[in-house]
């Protein structure tokens, strides 16, 4: 083979045989040198084609990386153009808004934002129109696909002059969950804040109301109706007046939680069945009452009266947002809350209770509204048609008694109160009722009447002593243990003390007592429940109490009762 290509180089060459022969190494070594050049170039060629097969595939490992980066983002992802143009969105939008990322390329954001908010948009996207890098955290309500608005929180970053992106990348989350709870928490505060102040206000008021409505009683109790003048009359309205105010102190104290409960097991279902003839009464005829009660209900624990109380403000807000007449529903039934339910409202806990529903057909209420419905003196009617203390009122009493109201209400359609109290596994107790006495009971014992206001201290005294009681007085623990110690021979009956005072409230004075007078009977008296002797809102076992303001009858049947116990 050599051969025939040296011959074939002499031939086209014109040479003779023996010149090409005796060329032949140089030629080979030429052939071969060119040969190697060839493989050289060949693997080159080779790792050229291997690194950019390398190149290829590290190119799509990170396209697939972001790729799914923006895919599987919680956040959503939007790249505008200048004119506020959508032109990329990311598949969270689907789960966050309902839409699919296509439905969205080509138009245009602002049309999605809330009309009250887009003019607050469009000038922050002009804005961030005017400089590079990150804009500031906007927020705004975005419409979702189903029609409603989602608050979407976020911010972008300006890449127009990215030739990579050449849009302005914005990203964002939906946050109308996490505002809602906010607004839910701030409002608690707020609501948390003004009990505190009205608590407090309630409770000072009640010394004086205590001492106004005890003076007017017993000036009362010894004037004639037959005396010349007004007097009689105008006493009977200083009383009136009294106890008006005294019921207002209440439900100041029953909206900050410092109610004085005194709770028992009670069948929801019996108290409206009960109190049907009188809430038909209070409704009026242009009313239509039904009750709805699902047997077998369970039983609560509950002061009887704060609830009548509850149902009755609930039905006479119902029927103030009916003033043309229309329809009431009172339902009772046993419900269970669960986790998902109680995670989403404060103060809510989960478990097994009774429900006890007012749905009416009135006029319903807006979202503004509601947010505030439960503030005292907050009201929607007329100038001196209401205090604004009704669901205020409410809201402390099922908050105080362990449970839950929560208010369901549109516009034109209605609204459903439902109050959730915690269920017992306890039989009902009857429904005790206290009847009053025109006739004052008197007695001889010995009563230790401890209290650090003058003017309730000098009432209390006047009282009693009026009703036949020897009394001792004292301004606070120490001076009444003083006065035992002084007036050993004398045995003391009755102890009736304030709970709160100062350097010996009463709870210390009657650790103190039980030694020296181990047969001494014990009423506590006070109008908060911030003191030492409740629990929970409510009395503990055994414990004799006296709501203040209280009333000269109240006074003397109570004192009556205890000394009468075993």
């Amino acid at each position: 083979m050599f051969s025939a290509e040296l011959e074939s180089v002499s031939l086209s060459n014109n040479l003779p045989l023996n010149t090409v022969e005796s060329s032949a190494p140089s030629v080979i070594e030429r052939l071969r040198t060119e040969l190697q050049q060839e493989r050289q170039k060949r693997r080159h060629l080779e790792a050229e084609l291997a690194d950019s097969r390398d190149a290829l595939a590290t190119l799509a490992r990170s396209e697939s990386y972001f790729r799914h980066l923006t895919e599987y983002a919680l956040d959503l992802i939007t790249i505008l153009d200048a004119d506020g143009t959508i032109r990329f969105e990311s598949h969270s939008i689907e789960t966050e808004l309902g839409y699919k990322p296509e439905d969205y390329l080509g138009k245009n954001a602002f049309d999605f934002v809330h009309p009250e908010d887009a003019p607050r948009v469009i000038q922050a996207f002009l804005t961030a129109l005017q400089a590079q890098g990150n804009t500031p955290v906007l927020s705004f309500r975005f419409r979702h696909r189903d029609g409603s608005y989602r608050i979407l929180e976020g911010r972008g970053n300006n890449l127009l002059g990215d030739s990579a992106v050449g849009g302005i990348v914005f990203n964002s989350r939906d946050v109308t969950e996490q505002r809602r709870l906010q607004e839910q928490f701030l409002q608690s505060q707020k609501v948390q804040a003004i009990g505190q102040l009205t608590g407090g206000v309630a409770h000072d008021f009640n010394n004086i109301l205590t001492a106004i409505i005890g003076y007017a009683e017993l000036t009362l109790h010894t004037t004639s109706k037959d005396d010349s003048g007004d007097t009689y009359s105008n006493l009977q309205e200083i009383c009136k007046a009294g106890h008006r105010a005294a019921g207002l102190t209440r439900q100041l104290l029953a909206f900050s939680r410092k109610q004085v409960l005194h709770p028992q097991v009670i069948n929801l279902g019996t108290i409206v069945a009960e109190m049907d003839k009188m809430l038909r009464r209070v409704l009026g005829e242009d009313i239509d009452l039904v009750s709805v009660v699902r047997a077998p209900l369970g039983n609560v624990k509950a002061d009887l009266g704060q609830i009548e109380q509850v149902l009755l403000n609930l039905a006479v807000n119902a029927r103030d947002a009916m003033p043309g007449g229309g329809k009431l529903t009172i339902e009772t039934s046993n419900v269970t809350l669960d986790e998902n339910y109680a995670t989403t409202r404060a103060e809510v806990t989960a478990g097994e209770c009774v429900m006890l529903a007012i749905t009416d057909t009135g006029c319903g209420m807006s979202a503004e509204v509601q947010s505030r419905l439960f503030e005292p003196f907050f009201t929607t009617k007329d100038q001196g048609k209401g205090t604004g203390l009704g669901l205020a009122t409410c809201h402390g009493i099922v908050k105080q008694s362990g449970g839950h109201i929560a208010v369901y209400s549109e516009v034109g359609k209605g609204t459903t109160f439902k109050v959730y109290l915690p269920r017992v596994n306890e039989e009902a107790e009857p429904l005790a009722r206290n009847e009053e006495s025109d006739e004052l009971p008197r007695g001889t014992e010995t009563v230790l009447l401890v209290e650090d206001e003058p003017m309730l201290r000098e009432l209390g005294q006047t009282v009693l002593e009026e009703l036949g009681y020897r009394v001792f007085v004292a301004e606070n623990g120490s001076a009444a243990l003083r006065l035992v110690k002084a007036n050993s021979q004398v045995p003391i009956d009755l102890l009736l003390t304030d709970v709160i005072m100062p350097e010996m409230g009463g709870r210390e004075l009657v650790e103190h007592l039980r030694p020296v007078s181990p047969h001494t009977k014990v009423i506590f008296c006070s109008g908060y429940t911030e003191d030492a002797i409740f629990h929970s809102g409510g009395l503990e076992a055994g414990v004799f109490f006296l709501q203040k303001p209280y009333t000269v009858a109240a006074v003397a049947q109570k004192v009556r009762d205890v000394l009468a116990t075993g």
